[in-house]
């Protein structure tokens, strides 16, 4: 049966995915329950309608019956039992359908915009549920609510639920077990047609205003004329279509496709003793309506496969069988057809002045908008950085919104307060009016959207916290230009985002829309701006596209190269495939600069036909409408030449090796590791590391791979490094490209800027490149395991791994301990990202992640004897059974001089097993990757120590007996609550102090000990800083004093009061190198 089935008879691109398709299998069921049992010939296109909405959104579904039951209660008490005291009578008929009509609006408006949304937060908050209310609790159809009001009509909701629910069941069972299963029919893609009006009350107001002006005016002339349009619904739909004269033209020609063809088949012999009435001749009129459609969907895959097969059918799914049946019956085509076309087209210029007038109306209410959480309001100001950098920054923002469904679907009421704030600030661009601007920002601010003004020039629309994924948008109040550029997929298709803003600001384009999310975050498809209406990038596009129009793509996606690969070979190159194209709408946007285009990259191709793309901005628009498709190559070259001088590439050369050129930078100075206490590790955000992830590591890995060849790198690869670095300014961090003179050999640092007043703290890593070994050291704890860092750098040389990973914090660094990478609830940190990264891109090759430890003597346990301790992932606890890769780092330890045991089990290694290690959980998600922890003892450990520690002084302090340990000076003092006054320190003591600071003379330190034995000593060693200090006791044993050993600032003091020890105090005092640190009374500080 596999073999047979699914069976492709539906055409791709129209009925495969068509709700026409599913009204057709519901008129099927409706007439067969009619012939059979009775049941009413009404609502034809409910059970159609409904069916594929219950199988993907049930709620939405049950919301269209629920406000159908409202809207028949409504007109029913009005009619039968109100009206026995009003002054009216029961409707009947024509005005019975318009009263439904009218009231279904009216519901409608106050359930979808008012109530629901309102109930849907009530039940998040009460029950703590996360209830999804914005896409699911809302009706659909411009005319649906009211037809399923009207079969209500004669039975009553009592005895007419029962057949409408049965056929609504039987039709959801025919398409989910019957179309689905064994046809190309599926739900995936299902597109309603005409969904922004469908969806939303709000979206298209213009469209409700023609159709209730339409249906009055058709029962007026019904009345007064004696016109007779099968339903006053006929040509209101008609009507709607004035707006698009093409389906105005398609819609007839279909229905004169229909009656001419069933005239034809009604004569054949088969039918002369069969009565074709009601249901019958419907249904015989309708299947030809669906293989007329069958046959054009086939037909223009055939002959014009780059057109929209749906454009060329009628509008609706049953009008143009309606319109046919009434030309049958009466035999009045020419009558019919001239009554149709004069009332729709005098009922839109009566709607049309309607709405206009509308306008001249003052706004007396605004729509209410629920507030799931209290909005994060961001303060800085944007106002003093361009707009390419508030771009980059904007962009790490919305990769919070790549997790699955994390994207919500605007309400109507607040796609409605969207669209008024970007038309107040579209006039203010217009006028300068600072009145229109600060109403923009009202608005806007009431769907969580802040507004700054970027170089005098631009207003910036983007979200506040927590953000929805609704986009960001851009205003130029100077342009003279219509241009309107438009970046639908900034996630999917890397750097359009960026390339947007720069084609943006180059041809002083008007406006910038910039979706606000992967087009595949949401599993219903409701976060694709181009294939849904219900987004607040259409409704941009609908307030600020006058058909002038470009729309940046870019070719790198999967998605689109998936869709290219269906194209012919011709195609594919025009889609920039291997070149660069744009595909133009009708004409060319007034406002696109082509010359300017072709000098930034060169040559494209100019095609004058639409992409085979589905693309819902370009279908809203008539002409000018231009979709650049850039390829690879072409987006490096924008970004390339508008380049800062900021982001070029650093570049240093020097003689020492990569080893003691990180020991001298990253430990000559204490700020480049966050300290114990400061507090100053910033912990990442999903969204940043996401960032960091696709825009910074991967791509760089993809580079080292790619672009550097043994004479260094191409003039691609130099140019995508300088894209590189851009993105990773946006943290503050750079590329340094760091070349070994001697060996010739390159190291690629990613590296934090240190010219930079409030920095992350995440790290620094080494990339070598060229030839590598399948190593990668990482080193978690570089400044709280001592030389667990020099051990590593030591390692990675041994190697020659291909990366060295160090941690930018001290465990301590932040109270919190969020700095502590090694933590498994602090998982989420850039250092684990960058060797995830390495993991997924190595593939299938063998790859061995080694990280740099240190274990201590236990006083409670037997300390092993061995300099290192060997634990790995597995388990193995004999060395002969290591892997290649694990024999491999045994032979350079080896080579080191240092004797191993592998951590098996026993009590003097309990403790050290790789467990449940951050690090090494990414594992089980790669292949052929394998973790050891080397634990080092703290005698191997001094002997990769740095060289500048004295051991001059230490002989001294041992030969004297003075106490020496190491602590935080901050811990020791806070810890300490005997502290006494520096000022009661004899001068004379402090006189002879001092003489030893300068001449550390060991015959001096003696006599301090002989003169004051009263007086005890302690040498500390700052666990951070590794500067020691002396601390003078008084003979009470109060701590009064203390002296930086080393210091080369010998008038300088710092005064602190002795009955509050501040950290930043201590920490200034440390990074000071001042010599005295003395404990003064408060008011004595200074």
């Amino acid at each position: 049966m596999d073999d047979f089935f699914p069976l492709y008879i539906f055409p791709e691109g129209s009925l495969s995915a068509s709700v026409i398709t599913t009204v057709w299998v519901g008129v099927l069921v409706v007439v067969f329950f009619n012939l059979r049992l009775g049941w009413l010939l009404s609502g034809l296109v409910v059970p159609g309608y409904l069916a594929p909405l219950i199988l993907a959104k049930p709620w939405a579904a049950s919301v269209i019956i629920f406000e159908g039951i409202i809207t028949y209660l409504i007109v029913w008490l009005c009619s039968e039992f109100f009206s026995r005291w009003g002054r009216w009578s029961s409707v009947f008929g024509r005005d019975r359908f318009f009263a439904l009509l009218l009231v279904s609006v009216a519901v409608r408006i106050g359930m979808d915009g008012w109530i629901l949304p309102i109930l849907g937060e009530i039940i998040n908050n009460e029950f703590g549920i996360q209830f999804d209310y914005r896409n699911n609790l809302h009706s659909f159809g411009l005319i649906i609510v009211a037809l399923v009001a009207n079969q209500f009509w004669k039975s009553g909701v009592i005895y007419g639920i029962f057949p409408q629910l049965v056929t609504i069941g039987v039709t959801c069972l025919l398409i989910r077990f019957g179309l689905m299963e064994f046809t190309n029919f599926n739900l995936n893609s299902l597109s309603y047609m005409y969904e922004d009006t469908a969806t939303s009350m709000l979206a298209s107001p213009k469209a409700y205003i023609i159709l209730i002006t339409t249906a009055f005016l058709a029962s007026r002339m019904n009345l007064h004329y004696g016109w007779d349009f099968n339903g006053i619904l006929i040509p209101a739909l008609f009507a709607l279509q004035w707006y698009q004269p093409t389906k105005i033209l398609t819609s007839c020609i279909e229905a004169f496709a229909i009656l001419g063809v069933s005239i034809l088949i009604l004569k054949l012999p088969v039918f002369k003793r069969i009565t074709m009435e009601g249901g019958r001749k419907l249904l015989l009129f309708f299947n030809v309506g669906f293989a007329y459609k069958f046959v054009l969907g086939y037909a223009l895959l055939w002959w014009m496969p780059e057109v929209k097969v749906t454009d060329f059918f009628g509008f609706g799914y049953l009008l143009a069988t309606l319109i046919a049946i009434k030309m049958h019956d009466k035999d009045i085509v020419v009558r019919l057809s001239r009554a149709l076309l004069q009332t729709s087209l005098t009922a839109v210029a009566v709607a049309s002045l309607i709405g206009f007038s509308l306008t001249f109306l003052p706004q007396l209410w605004s729509w209410p908008i629920p507030q799931a959480k209290a909005p994060v309001y961001l303060a800085a100001s944007l106002s003093e950085h361009g707009l390419d950098e508030v771009v980059r920054q904007d962009k790490m923002a919305m990769y919070g919104n790549k997790s699955r469904d994390s994207v919500a679907v605007p309400l109507p009421q607040e796609m409605e307060v969207f669209a008024q704030g970007v038309r107040t600030l579209m006039e203010y661009a217009t006028t300068g009016n600072p009145v229109l601007l600060d109403e923009g920002r009202m608005n806007l601010a009431r769907v969580n959207y802040r507004v700054d003004l970027i170089q005098e020039q631009y207003l910036y629309l983007q979200e506040h916290l927590p953000r929805r994924g609704w986009g960001s948008y851009a205003i130029n109040i100077n342009s003279e230009s219509q241009l309107v550029v438009e970046v639908p997929a900034p996630l999917d298709e890397r750097n359009t985002m960026e390339a947007g803003a720069k084609l943006f600001s180059a041809m002083d384009a008007k406006a910038l829309a910039i979706a606000g999310s992967n087009r595949r975050t949401n599993a219903d498809g409701t976060s694709d701006v181009l294939t849904n209406y219900r987004t607040m990038f259409q409704s941009f596009h609908r307030e600020v596209a006058r058909n002038d129009v470009l729309q940046i793509r870019g070719h790198g996606s999967e998605r689109l190269r998936n869709q290219m690969q269906t194209q012919p070979m011709d195609t594919q190159e025009s889609l920039g495939i291997t070149n660069s194209s744009v595909w133009v709408k009708h004409s060319l946007p007034p406002g696109l600069k082509l010359g300017m285009l072709r000098d930034w990259i060169g040559s494209y191709h100019l095609e004058w036909k639409q992409t085979p793309l589905t693309n819902l901005q370009r279908d809203a628009t008539r002409e000018g409408f231009a979709e650049l498709v850039l390829s690879r190559e072409d987006l490096r070259k924008i970004l390339f030449r508008t380049l800062l001088p900021e982001h070029d590439l650093v570049v240093q050369e020097h003689a020492q090796r990569i080893d003691g050129y990180l020991q001298d930078w990253l430990l000559g100075s204490k700020k480049e590791i966050a300290a114990s206490g400061t507090n100053s590790y910033i912990k990442p955000q999903l969204e940043e590391l996401l960032f960091l992830d696709e825009e910074i590591v991967r791509p760089l890995l993809d580079l080292i791979r790619t672009d550097y060849q043994r004479s260094g790198w191409t003039e691609t690869g130099l140019e995508e490094l300088g894209n590189i670095n851009a993105a990773a300014g946006v943290f503050g961090y750079q590329l340094i490209s760091y070349r070994h003179v001697a060996s010739g050999k390159d190291y690629l640092i990613l590296a934090e800027k240190t010219d930079q007043g409030t920095r992350r703290y995440w790290g620094t890593y080494v990339f070598r490149l060229g030839s590598a070994n399948p190593f990668v050291v990482q080193v978690p704890r570089p400044g709280y395991e001592i030389n667990s860092f020099e051990y590593g750098l030591a390692l990675f040389e041994s190697l020659r791994s291909r990366a060295i990973l160090i941690a930018g914090a001290s465990p301590n660094a932040n109270t919190d301990k969020s700095a502590d990478l090694i933590r498994l609830v602090n998982k989420e940190n850039a250092f684990n990202l960058v060797s995830q990264v390495i993991q997924r891109e190595s593939g299938a090759e063998p790859l061995l992640l080694v990280q740099s430890r240190a274990f201590a003597i236990r006083a409670d346990l037997p300390t092993a004897n061995a300099d290192v301790l060997l634990s790995v992932d597995s388990g193995v606890t004999e060395k002969h059974n290591l892997s290649p890769l694990q024999k491999r780092l045994l032979r350079t330890m080896d080579q080191h001089g240092l004797e191993s045991k592998l951590v098996d089990g026993s009590i003097e290694t309990a403790g050290y097993e790789v467990g449940f290690s951050p690090q090494a959980q990414y594992l089980k998600q790669s292949a052929n990757t394998e973790f050891a922890m080397l634990w080092l003892s703290p005698l191997t450990r001094a002997n990769y120590q740095q060289q500048t520690e004295n051991r001059l002084m230490i002989a001294q302090f041992d030969a004297l007996d003075i106490v020496s340990y190491e602590k935080p000076l901050y811990k020791k003092l806070a810890d300490n609550a005997n502290l006494g006054i520096s000022g009661t320190v004899s001068e004379e003591l402090r006189s002879v102090l001092a003489e030893y600071l300068v001449t550390h003379d060991i015959v001096i330190l003696s006599t301090l000990l002989s003169r004051w034995p009263d007086y005890s000593f302690e040498r500390l060693i700052d666990v951070d800083s590794k500067q020691a200090f002396m601390l003078v006791y008084n003979p009470s044993g109060k701590l009064v004093m203390v002296a930086n050993l080393v210091s080369s600032h010998m008038e300088s003091t710092i005064r602190i009061d002795s009955d509050r020890i501040e950290r930043d105090q201590i920490e200034e005092y440390i990074n000071s190198r001042s010599v005295w640190l003395e404990f003064v009374q408060r008011n004595e500080t200074s």
